[in-house]
C-alpha cells in the first residue's frame, strides 16, 4: 500500500465510530510498521482522534514502539494525543527509545515545554538534561579518542594492564570483593577494544601496516618496569592500611594513557547512571544545571536480581558433571596435578554441558579457517591459558598481626615446562607464531591442522582489513606482525561458554532455527518426562469465513489435567545491558510473543476437536484451562506477567520446575568432589560469592540445605499445572534471592579530571 492509497483508506475509515472494521484495517494491514508509509499513518487524523480507541486494542504497544522509535514518524499533534491519555506509556517509550536523539521528535516535545501540565514541564527538563548530556560526553570522547592514536597498540596495552594492577592491588575497595575486581576487568577489555578499533581504523585510513614496536624481551621489561611496585609485608601486617603501600613512579606515557582510560571509566559510570533512568530502573530526583541526583528503584533492584540467576544454572550443570563423570574424577592422590586435572575436568565438561542445554553445535566452521573447529579442544585451550598464563603471586599468612608465611599460586608443572622454558610469565604473555603452535603441539598433544585452526580462530590479525569490529574477550589472541599477545591479566575468570557463544551469534554461525525447534523438542521431553502429553514445533493451517487462510506454528503444547500450556521459545544471547535487555523484553516478549501465543490460543478454541484428539484432551472446551507460556535462554523479563496472563520464565527455571529438582540447583557438589569431603553434601550455593569465597555462613543462612525443604510437587510422583502455575507465579525457584528494596543515589555530571574513577 502506497502513501496515496493509505490516505485514501484512512479518510474512509475517519467517518466512522472506531469499530471491529478499524481494528481489522489495522491488524492486517499494519501501516504504522512500513516505513514507507508509516510517517503517512501517525500524521493523519485517522491516529490522533482515535487515539484513545487504538490504547484499549492488543495494537497499543506495537503503535507506540514504532512511533517513538522512529524520528520520521514525528507527529505533534499524535504525540499530544497520546500523551492526553497514557502518559506513562509514552514517558516509557521515549525513554527506552531515546528519542529526544531524533530532531524531528525533539521539536514537537517543545509542547511539552509550553504546557501548562507540571509533570510534562518537569520531563522536558529531564529531556534536556539526558540530551545534552550525551553531547556533552560524546564531544569528549571524540576528543580523547584523537588522544589515544597517538600511542601504539603495545603502549596501549602495557599501560592498561598497568593501570588495572594498580586497581586490582592497591584499592582498598577490592578486598575480599572479587566480584568489582571482575566488572572492572570487563569494563577495561571493552575500552580496550575500542582503543585498538581505532588505532586499526587510523593505520588503514593512512595505509600503514602493524608491526611490533618492542621485541619480545623488551616488551616483557617495558611491562614489568611499568607495573605498579609489590605491596609490602607491612601493608598486610596493618590490616591493609593505604600508608603502607609503597610510592609508584608516574612517567609521562603512563599518566598520559591512564587519563584517557581514566576517563572511559568515567564515561562508562555515566551512561550505566543514564541506562538506570531510560529503562525505568531510575528517576530523576534534582536537576541543577548540568547536575544532577538520581534514585534507583524496585525494578532497578529486580534487574540485579536477575544478573545473579546465572551463577545457579553453573553450578546446576557442574553436579550435573560431577554425577555423570565420578570415576573420572575420584582422585589419584591429593598432588597439585591431580587438582589441576579435576578442575580441568569440571570446567571442560561442564561447558559442554552448558552447550548441550542451549543446543549448541560442538563443532564449527568459520569463514577464517578452511576446516572445523572443535569446540571441545578450544574451550579447554582457553581454560588452560587463562589458568596457567598468569604470574603465580604472593599470599601472604598473617598470624598476629605478623606475617606467618608466603603463598605462592602454583602453576601446574606440566603447563609450567612447556610455557615457561624460554620466558617468565607475565601479565601480557607474547609468543612468536612457531613457539606457540608448537608449544600447544607438545602441551595438548593435538595435530598441527587443528592447532593451528583453533588459534587462528581466537587470533585478531591488527593488519586484516575485513571491517569485522575487534572484540579482545572472544578473540583473545591479538597479532602484530609476526607476535602473538594473550592478555593474562584481563582473560582470568571470564566465563569462556558464554563469551564463545556470544560471538558464534555475531559470527551467524548458529543456525537459529534449527536451535530454537531442538530446544522445542527438549521442552516437550521436558513435559512428557513429567507426565505430560506434549507436542513440539506444531504447525496448524486452516481457514476461517471459508476465505481468510490462518497459518502459524506453536512451539510446545503440553496437556495435563484439563490444562493445555501453550509455549513460545525465545532464544538470544546473553548480555549484561539493561537497555538492550529492556527492548529485548519489550519487542520480543510483550509484543511478540504475546502476538504469537494468542495466535495459538485463537487456533486451539477453533478447532478444539483436532487438538483434542491429538493431545487426548479429556475435558471440555469450557472446562479447558490454557496457560501461555514465553520461555527464553534469558532471565531478563521473569518478573513479568503480561496483560495478566502471559508468563515469562527461562528455561532454567522450566527446567527445575518440571524435574522438581529445587535442591540441585541451590547445592552444590564443588566442595565435596574437590576435597573428597562428605559433610558437604547439600552444600549451600549461597554461601559461595566473590564476596564470600571460603563458603562460611552468613547469618542467618543454612550452610546444609535438606532435599525434602525443597520441594516444588505436592505429590512426590505426580507434576500438576497447578505446581507449575504455582511455582512460576509465586516465584518459588527465586524466592530466596528477594530482599528488601534498596534505594540507591547516584549523581550525574560533567568529567572530573581530578577524580579516580578506576578506584
Amino acid at each position: 500500500m502506497n502513501k496515496t492509497k493509505l490516505k485514501e483508506a484512512l479518510a474512509a475509515l475517519e467517518g466512522n465510530s472506531f469499530s471491529d472494521v478499524e481494528y481489522l484495517f489495522l491488524k492486517v494491514n499494519t501501516p504504522f510498521k512500513d516505513k514507507k508509509v508509516s510517517d503517512t499513518f501517525y500524521k493523519s487524523d485517522f491516529a490522533s482522534n482515535f487515539v484513545k480507541d487504538l490504547s484499549q486494542t492488543d495494537l497499543w504497544d506495537e503503535i507506540l514502539y514504532y512511533y517513538f522509535s522512529r524520528g520520521v514518524n514525528a507527529s505533534t499533534r499524535f504525540l499530544e494525543a497520546v500523551v492526553g491519555i497514557d502518559f506513562k506509556s509514552a514517558q516509557g517509550f521515549i525513554l527506552l527509545y531515546e528519542s529526544y536523539k531524533y530532531s524531528y521528535h525533539w521539536d514537537t516535545f517543545e509542547s511539552f515545554k509550553s504546557s501548562r501540565d507540571i509533570k510534562l514541564k518537569q520531563f522536558y527538563r529531564e529531556l534536556e538534561f539526558l540530551k545534552n548530556n550525551k553531547e556533552y560526553w560524546d564531544a569528549q570522547d571524540n576528543l580523547h579518542q584523537e588522544e589515544i592514536l597517538k600511542f601504539s597498540c603495545e603502549d596501549i596495552i602495557i599501560q592498561a594492564i598497568s593501570f588495572f594492577q594498580k586497581f586490582k592491588n592497591y584499592s582498598p575497595q577490592n578486598i575480599n570483593d572479587n566480584s568489582k575486581i571482575i566488572s572492572y576487568r570487563l569494563n577495561l577489555i571493552h575500552i580496550l577494544n575500542k582503543f585498538i578499533n581505532a588505532k586499526r581504523k587510523d593505520n588503514s585510513n593512512n595505509n600503514l601496516h602493524s608491526q611490533p614496536k618492542y621485541c619480545i624481551k623488551t616488551f616483557s621489561e617495558i611491562l614489568n618496569q611499568e607495573l605498579p611496585p609489590l605491596r609490602t609485608k607491612e601493608y598486610f601486617e596493618n590490616n591493609f592500611d593505604p600508608k603502607f603501600l609503597p610510592k609508584e613512579n608516574v612517567s609521562d606515557i603512563k599518566e598520559q594513557i591512564r587519563g584517557i582510560i581514566n576517563f572511559q571509566f568515567a564515561k562508562a559510570e555515566n551512561e550505566n547512571i543514564v541506562n538506570s533512568i531510560l529503562t525505568g530502573n531510575a528517576h530523576f530526583e534534582m536537576i541543577d544545571g548540568n547536575e544532577a541526583e538520581i534514585l534507583t528503584n524496585k525494578s532497578y533492584m529486580d534487574y540485579q536480581t536477575s544478573l545473579k540467576k546465572d551463577k545457579y544454572n553453573e553450578h546446576y550443570l557442574i553436579n550435573k558433571v560431577i554425577r555423570g563423570n565420578i570415576d573420572e574424577l575420584k582422585g589419584k592422590g591429593n598432588d597439585e596435578n591431580d587438582m589441576w586435572r579435576r578442575e580441568y575436568i569440571i570446567k571442560k565438561y561442564s561447558s559442554l554441558e552448558y552447550f548441550k542445554f542451549f543446543n549448541i553445535p560442538f563443532a564449527f566452521k568459520p569463514e577464517s579457517t578452511e576446516s572445523k573447529v572443535d569446540f571441545e579442544k578450544a574451550i579447554l585451550l582457553l581454560q588452560v591459558f587463562a589458568a596457567n598464563l598468569f604470574p603465580q603471586g604472593r599470599f601472604f599468612g598473617i598470624q598476629n598481626k605478623k606475617v606467618d608465611y608466603v603463598f605462592k599460586r602454583q602453576l601446574e608443572t606440566e603447563f609450567k615446562n612447556v610455557f615457561s622454558k624460554r620466558r617468565q610469565i607475565d601479565y601480557v604473555s607474547v609468543f612468536e607464531e612457531n613457539e606457540l603452535i608448537n608449544n600447544c603441539i607438545q602441551y595438548f598433544q593435538w595435530s598441527k591442522d587443528d592447532v593451528t585452526g583453533i588459534i587462528n580462530y581466537l587470533t585478531i590479525d591488527l593488519n586484516l582489513k575485513n571491517g569485522q569490529l575487534i572484540n579482545i574477550e572472544d578473540t583473545p589472541f591479538i597479532k602484530i606482525g609476526d607476535l602473538y599477545f594473550w592478555l593474562s591479566a584481563l582473560n582470568k575468570d571470564l566465563k569462556w561458554e558464554v563469551v564463545l557463544h556470544r560471538r558464534f551469534v555475531r559470527d551467524e554461525i548458529l543456525a537459529h532455527n534449527k536451535q530454537t525447534e531442538d530446544t522445542e523438542r527438549d521442552i516437550a521431553v521436558l513435559f512428557e518426562n513429567a507426565g505430560f502429553e506434549s507436542k513440539p514445533s506444531y504447525k496448524y493451517n486452516y481457514t476461517i469465513d471459508n476465505k481468510t487462510r490462518i497459518s502459524g506454528d506453536i512451539d510446545t503444547l503440553a496437556y495435563k489435567e484439563k490444562t493445555i500450556f501453550i509455549v513460545e521459545v525465545k532464544n538470544t544471547y546473553v548480555e549484561e545491558n539493561p537497555k538492550r535487555d529492556h527492548k529485548y523484553v519489550l519487542e520480543n516478549f510483550k509484543i511478540h510473543a504475546v502476538n504469537q501465543l494468542k495466535k495459538g490460543e485463537k487456533y486451539i478454541r477453533d478447532n478444539f476437536p483436532e487438538i483434542k484428539k491429538e493431545l487426548k484432551i479429556d475435558c471440555s472446551l469450557d472446562e479447558l484451562n490454557i496457560q501461555p507460556l514465553i520461555v527464553s535462554n534469558v532471565y531478563v523479563g521473569d518478573e513479568n506477567i503480561f496483560y495478566e496472563k502471559y508468563l515469562k520464565l527461562s528455561l532454567f527455571e522450566l527446567t527445575i520446575i518440571l524435574r522438581d529438582d529445587l535442591y540441585s540447583m541451590r547445592t552444590t557438589q564443588m566442595f565435596k568432589t574437590l576435597l573428597e569431603i562428605n559433610e558437604f553434601e547439600g552444600f549451600n550455593i549461597d554461601n559461595v560469592s566473590h564476596h564470600n569465597p571460603s563458603g562460611v555462613p552468613e547469618p542467618g543462612q543454612d550452610r546444609i540445605l535438606k532435599k525434602e525443604d525443597l520441594k516444588l510437587w505436592k505429590n512426590d510422583n505426580n507434576c500438576s499445572p497447578f505446581d507449575i502455575i504455582s511455582a512460576i507465579k509465586k516465584n518459588k525457584i527465586w524466592k530466596h534471592l528477594e530482599f528488601d528494596n534498596i534505594v540507591y543515589s547516584y549523581s550525574l555530571g560533567e568529567y572530573n579530571s581530578e577524580a579516580d574513577y578506576l578506584a
